[in-house]
């Protein structure tokens, strides 16, 4: 059963301080599951303003409603440790082998149209952009990718900030795509085009059997929901 809370506080406000923007709920800085005071940095005016908005908006506190808010807050708690970093990184790492794009399925005609519009375009641009081949399969077969492209695509997300890793995570994870997640947080994909991609076998479903309401649609919501948080965590202003 999910946990529920009613709303203890009446407002949630942003602040500036000389370490960064502080969420306020009624005054009180916001602390992260950890106990830390979530200060997010001063490039991150957008996602403060938003995870504030995030608070302000919500009526009944759920497990996982605070999009925005967990995802500041891995990225205070977590990513500032160099120990828990490089574990994640090294974890992530494990999706390229396994990622969605490169296991195609050889029949029907619709299904390999769904996957060359939408996975083809994201192959193309990791070969232009870092000059990275990847392997690609039909059916269940597995494979490994090179240790030369594991090495390439650790190297980029070990150059992310803490908030960009945090996207890349939530995105990764979300899309079952190492290289999804990476074209979304280096903006060479949008939400939408993300969860699109991510969702090429479930739209062969829909376009073959229609849409289950309350199902089909609410993960589509749901998606496009954490999506858009990695997006907002990216951006700098």
């Amino acid at each position: 059963m999910t946990r529920k809370i009613k709303r203890f506080w009446k407002t949630a406000d942003v602040k500036e301080s000389d370490d960064g923007w502080v969420i306020l709920l009624d005054g009180r800085p916001l602390k992260t599951p950890t106990g830390k005071q979530m200060i997010l940095p001063k490039d991150r005016r957008l996602l403060a303003t938003l995870v504030a908005a995030e608070w302000e908006s919500v009526k009944l506190l759920k497990q996982y409603s605070l999009v925005l808010t967990s995802l500041a807050a891995r990225a205070v708690d977590d990513f500032a440790d160099p120990e828990t970093r490089q574990k994640v990184i090294k974890d992530l790492c494990k999706y390229i082998h396994t990622d969605t794009i490169c296991y195609r399925q050889p029949y029907p005609d619709p299904l390999i149209r769904l996957q060359q519009r939408h996975w083809d375009p994201l192959i193309k641009w990791l070969q232009e952009e870092y000059g990275i081949r990847l392997h690609t399969t039909e059916g269940i077969l597995s494979i490994h990718q090179e240790v030369q492209v594991v090495d390439a695509l650790r190297q980029i997300i070990d150059g992310m900030d803490p908030f960009e890793l945090a996207a890349f995570e939530r995105a990764t994870l979300h899309t079952k795509s190492f290289v999804t997640g990476l074209a979304l947080v280096k903006r060479a994909l949008t939400a939408e085009e993300a969860a699109a991609a991510a969702r090429v076998e479930v739209q062969h479903q829909i376009d073959m059997w229609g849409e289950v309401e309350d199902a089909h649609d609410v993960d589509a919501a749901d998606m496009k929901r954490h999506l858009g948080a990695a997006v907002t965590a990216i951006i700098r202003n």
